[in-house]
């Protein structure tokens, strides 16, 4: 990626962040669909830093990760967009710690997450179980659909790039549609 490309993304970034910070200390400023835009933006902002970073994490080294941290974490930086989406996010107790790398599973889960909180209905549940055996360590996201077919219009981008980090990381997505109900299944081998 250009430097020209880079200072653009990082300022635009900037300042979506800002418009974020603004609505998250006072959401009665910000009209609801302005907030989801907002949201969506930044997404599509980390999306393009996270592909240049691609290549520059391929070198980095791997190391002892507590999954119930990393998924706290997370969960609370979609904090604004649950609430926004009135959407409730249960994580069942995660108590593992396996070697791998930290920001590239962050991102996973980030996208994965997201993704569950954007196309559940309003009011829905968006539930976290992990589990482990067999040399690897499970994540499961599971969300119910929202019927509105215009809200599950994407460009499917983010869910392409998710399965190349997770195969990065020698780790397998599954992707599951039941009709009104979606599953994302992560397998991070346990080394």
């Amino acid at each position: 990626m250009s430097d020209i490309r880079r200072i653009i993304i990082h300022e635009l970034a900037n300042k979506v962040s800002a418009l974020r910070s603004a609505a998250e200390a006072d959401p009665s400023r910000f009209d609801r669909d302005i907030l989801l835009t907002i949201d969506s933006i930044d997404l599509l902002l980390k999306y393009l830093l996270d592909t240049e970073l691609v290549e520059k994490l391929r070198r980095s080294e791997k190391r002892e990760v507590k999954l119930e941290k990393v998924l706290e974490d997370v969960i609370s930086e979609l904090d604004l967009l649950a609430d926004l989406r009135k959407v409730n996010v249960e994580l069942e107790s995660c108590n593992l710690k396996l070697l791998t790398n930290e920001f590239v599973l962050r991102r996973i889960i980030y996208n994965l997450l997201h993704n569950a909180v954007k196309f559940s209905p309003r009011g829905g549940t968006v539930k976290i179980v992990c589990d482990a055996g067999k040399g690897e360590v499970g994540i499961r996201i599971i969300n119910d659909v929202a019927e509105d077919k215009e809200r599950l219009k994407g460009t499917g981008f983010g869910i392409n790039l998710t399965k190349e980090l997770a195969a990065w990381l020698g780790s397998q997505l599954e992707v599951k549609n039941g009709g009104y109900t979606f599953e994302a299944v992560l397998k991070i081998p346990q080394n």
